[in-house]
């Protein structure tokens, strides 16, 4: 099989090309520029250049001769990504559609797509609804089609650790009590695959592991050796400055808002893998 990833040099999709290669399946990585080929750390079969966000580069060749497309492709969700300031849906939405659209002409069998957990309960925000409505037209299409809606990932923590690094407390929107269980990249890539071989039409993933937003927040400052210092900012007012952001920088303005709406709902997807939070937080601060 000769599956296409879209979306390589990612964390996850670092994580699923190595899972694709541990199966011994050939991977033609479709990646955005040549100075990002460097973060690839599974060696691809083939390479292909194209970005997602405009309309450069021809998707046709990439799709050519291949069985299946994983799209793990989107705008990070990153604050801390400056100069990288592009809106959600030329990538999440139109770059995805125009793979798509190049899949279905070449002919590829099957297309899987990694969406956001609880995305029913999250529309009005950008990211999400970029995420959804791509996967409402890839449903649509005539391939067999796999959405995973997931959790946060576990690369979503190292934001929190360089928070806990700057001075001043670290801000908790609302009471924290609100729970989640994030998954690792690599428990997650592991699911998308099984996901993807059982032809399951649509699944819902979480990590083994359930927490409260303090809890999480908690565990970070002990895996760094730090006292918690935590300042708990009411949900009103983390939202009117991500409004208030939106003019000046929409991308942030945006992620801010996302942050606010996960961070006091219940997060929390069927359990799956085996990596753990403290496990992955304290590889980090060790490894600084």
């Amino acid at each position: 099989m000769t599956v296409l990833l879209a979306g390589a040099t990612g964390t996850l999709g670092r994580e699923v090309a190595a899972e694709l290669a541990k199966r011994g399946e050939r991977i033609r990585a479709l990646v955005r520029s040549e100075t990002r080929v460097a973060r690839l750390t599974t060696a691809p079969a083939e390479l292909v250049v194209a970005d997602l966000a405009t309309e450069d580069g021809d998707l046709d060749p990439a799709c050519r001769g291949v069985d299946t497309v994983i799209s793990v492709a989107g705008r990070s969700c990153s604050t801390a990504r400056l100069p990288e300031r592009g809106r959600f849906r030329p990538v999440d939405l139109d770059g995805n559609t125009r793979l798509l659209g190049a899949a279905v002409k070449a002919g590829v069998a099957r297309f899987l797509y990694v969406s956001v957990l609880n995305a029913h309960r999250l529309r009005g925000l950008e990211y999400v609804d970029a995420h959804e409505e791509f996967a409402q037209l890839l449903q649509a299409s005539p391939l067999q089609s796999t959405v995973v809606r997931a959790n946060g990932f576990f690369a979503g923590f190292q934001e929190i650790l360089r928070l806990i690094d700057s001075p001043g407390p670290v801000p908790l929107i609302g009471h924290g009590d609100a729970k989640d269980n994030p998954i690792h990249e690599a428990d997650l890539a592991v699911a998308c695959l099984e996901a993807l071989e059982a032809a399951r039409p649509e699944v819902d993933v979480g990590g083994p592991e359930t927490f409260t937003r303090r809890q999480e927040l908690e565990l970070a400052f002990q895996a760094a050796g730090r006292r918690p210092r935590i300042i708990a900012v009411p949900p009103r007012l983390f939202r009117a400055g991500a409004a208030a952001l939106r003019p000046l920088d929409a991308r942030r303005g945006e992620v801010l808002k996302f942050v606010a709406e996960i961070s006091t709902t219940d997060m929390i997807g069927p359990p799956s893998g085996e990596h753990t939070l403290k496990d992955y937080l304290s590889a980090l601060t060790h490894g600084r």
